[in-house]
């Protein structure tokens, strides 16, 4: 019976705060056009970037030389023409080009790598047609409409983004009166990151940006499931990362720091690994060893350790005792490199090797984690240690060849003193070793140079900008957009420090939609999508509020899990979904349909809330009926996050729904009160994050 009232007066809040929220920050109109002259020049300059220099590599012998149409010619303009003349190319159906056909029915016997470049040099080319031509609508045609967002839907988006909690009338005040608001929306963010719910929200974005993600680590640790290592396996290089932002360190850091953070059994955990691998490994079990010999403390004693480098085997297996006397800042010796986020026992049991992969996982992931770039076979850079490519595996010539030809040398820098279960086993396999990827070439012998062509490579600043546009818009930002280039150049230009690069992009009109941007008149204004953790970390961070409000004793942060361990919560907060990463995925991905049984989950996991927060001797909502209108008012508020001089009267609707269930339903005043909070969680400012 609550539950069918419910429904119907959510359609009717629904309704009222979208037609407001629609009227306020729809998208913002745009009836500019360009000649047909800047958009042949926009065709012709991405034709030179994406498809030429292929054309030229691989027909110039006829085509550019001797043999009509001669598309392969050295200037580039003269190219174009016999292309778009003779109609080689369609840009609305790459596949479909003439370039592809003819190649496909073998003409001159090129290999399919040469077909797969010349196919990804078109598509190239299509979308920054196709982009052009969303930005510059022609006359009478389609127009991008898109009205920038109202103040109030500004920061509630933001704040839900980098911190979870309701945006407070006094925040409002401050960004409404300020005179530069993305100034005061900037000093906003520091203040909401420098909290334990901002430092929450970094710390899933980090976990997952950096694939220290794990769900088990059977294959690590071949002897069995260390399930309770997972928890500090997971925390380790994520509280290395945010110890590099707060101590202001350039975030390139994140690829050659050998400064980790740790605890006793992470430490005993490495030096098992680092132990010569022998036969009789099969009778010291870690998970028995762990389980034997740890106390509670061992998981929870972290400091920060410098692992350096020995060429003989380091000090290998010891006891408990040993690792519990390094002290914070102390140095230990292993033989094995532990360098960087791809070093970390968490990456490597995300991404097991073995003798036929021979480390090729490791380096595309680690690639993938730094610099959000795979191995392509349009990536035309030149690799100087070809020598060491595996032509056994993959064939000059064949479909494969074009990215092992890159990967091959590279990943062999993960032969340093490691076998294929990333133990210690070998010494140094002496192959040369070349970094080379998208233009960029560095040589490398030790593991740490890995890390430090990842630090250097020019697409760094651009990588990162674009993994926090989709943390914050869960889809990427237009990398042809002036403001993303301006926002990753912020970062560079700061010594890429991660406080700038978060502070630049949140108070960004990519995110904010306080402005126009590229991205918003191609593609619109992004609304965050609701995961599992963030409704688990926005419900404790708006108890909080809550309880601060009414003066009582304040939770510790704990990522929203005494409400979301209740069983009725978290049965359905596990069908929202949350980010993961996926093997070979340069973007986390996130398992949440925006279906009607997401939103029945939505409801279901709201419902289990309500009850959990209305429960005697939970001091977050009063429990007495004389503090009801105190009780509303907490549920506008902080619930559905709008202060009470917000521009939309929601405090009548919440009204509306408690009369309701209490006066019409005849419900006793704790059941009208879980049918409001219900209600205020389902509601898109809630759920929508910034609507």
């Amino acid at each position: 019976m609550g539950s069918k009232i419910i429904k119907f007066l959510v359609i009717v809040g629904l309704g009222f705060m979208v037609t407001t929220y629609n009227a306020c920050s729809s998208p913002y109109s745009s009836s500019s056009s360009s000649s047909e002259a800047a958009r042949d020049l926009a065709s012709l300059n991405a034709f030179k970037t994406n498809l030429h220099g292929v054309l030229e590599n691989q027909c110039s012998q006829c085509h550019g030389t001797f043999q009509n149409p001669l598309f392969a010619v050295s200037d580039g303009g003269s190219a174009y023409e016999a292309v778009v003349n003779n109609s080689l190319v369609d840009l609305s159906r790459p596949d479909a080009s003439y370039f592809i056909t003819k190649l496909a029915e073998g003409h001159n016997n090129f290999q399919s790598n040469v077909i797969d470049q010349i196919r990804a040099g078109i598509q190239s080319w299509a979308r920054v047609v196709e982009d052009y031509d969303a930005l510059n609508p022609t006359p009478g045609g389609a127009v991008v409409d898109f009205k920038v967002a109202s103040d109030s839907s500004v920061l509630s988006k933001v704040k839900l983004s980098v911190h979870g909690g309701a945006v407070t009338e006094d925040e409002l005040n401050t960004y409404n009166q300020a005179s530069d608001k993305q100034d005061a929306l900037k000093r906003l963010i520091d203040t909401w990151s420098d909290t334990p719910e901002g430092n929450a929200k970094l710390t899933f974005y980090l976990r997952n940006a950096l694939n220290q993600d794990l769900s088990n680590s059977e294959d690590l640790f071949r002897d069995g499931n260390v399930t309770r290592l997972h928890a500090s396996m997971r925390q380790s290089f994520t509280r290395t990362a945010i110890d590099i932002i707060d101590r202001n360190r350039p975030f390139t850091e994140i690829a050659t720091t050998n400064r980790f953070a740790v605890n006793t059994a992470l430490l005993s955990a490495y030096a098992w690994m680092d132990r010569r691998s022998t036969p009789r490994d099969r009778d010291m079990r870690i998970n028995r060893y762990i389980r034997d010999n740890t106390i509670s403390s061992d998981f929870t004693d972290w400091r920060f350790v410098t692992f350096n480098q020995d060429d003989n085997e380091g000090e290998s297996y010891q006891n408990l005792d040993f690792w519990r006397d390094v002290p914070n800042n102390g140095r230990v010796n292993f033989s094995i490199p532990r360098v960087g986020y791809y070093s970390t026992l968490a990456f490597q049991a995300n991404y097991p090797t073995n003798g036929d992969n021979q480390f090729r996982v490791t380096i595309n992931q680690a690639l993938i984690a730094g610099l959000s770039r795979t191995f392509s076979p349009s990536d035309n850079t030149n690799q100087p240690n070809m020598v060491h490519m595996d032509e056994d595996h993959s064939e000059r010539g064949s479909e494969c060849f074009q990215c092992h030809r890159l990967m091959d040398p590279m990943r062999n820098i993960f032969q340093n003193k490691m076998n294929y279960e990333y133990r210690f086993d070998s010494e140094y396999s002496g192959q040369l070793s070349s970094f080379a990827l998208f233009n960029y070439v560095n040589p490398m012998r030790q593991i740490g140079d890995l890390g430090r062509s990842i630090a250097s490579h020019p697409e760094f600043d651009r990588a990162w900008a674009q993994k926090l546009c989709v943390a914050f818009n869960t889809t990427k930002c237009l990398e042809t957009d002036p403001e993303f280039l301006r926002v990753a150049q912020a970062f560079r230009d700061s010594n890429f420090n991660f406080k700038t690069l978060y502070r630049e992009l949140a108070s960004s009109n990519l995110i904010t939609a306080s402005g126009t941007s590229q991205t918003s008149l191609t593609s619109g204004f992004y609304v965050n999508r609701l995961r599992k953790t963030h409704f688990c970390q926005n419900i404790n961070a708006r108890v909080r509020q809550i309880q601060t409000a009414r003066r009582v004793t304040v939770d510790g942060f704990d990522n929203g899990s005494r409400i979301c361990n209740d069983s009725r919560v978290r049965d359905a907060a596990s069908s929202l979904g949350d980010d993961h990463t996926v093997r070979g995925l340069t973007e986390v991905v996130n398992s949440f349909p925006l279906d009607s049984f997401a939103r029945q989950s939505i409801e279901r996991a709201c419902y289990g809330m309500a009850d959990v927060v209305m429960r005697r001797g939970n001091a977050i909502f009063s429990s007495s009926e004389n503090n009801v209108r105190d009780n509303l008012d907490r549920v506008t508020e902080y619930i559905i996050g709008l202060p009470r001089n917000h521009p939309r009267q929601m405090r009548q609707v919440v009204d509306i729904v408690y009369n309701e269930a209490r006066n019409e339903l005849g419900l006793n005043f704790g059941d009208s009160m879980r049918q409001t909070i219900a209600f205020g969680c389902t509601t898109p400012d809630f759920i929508g994050v910034g609507l």
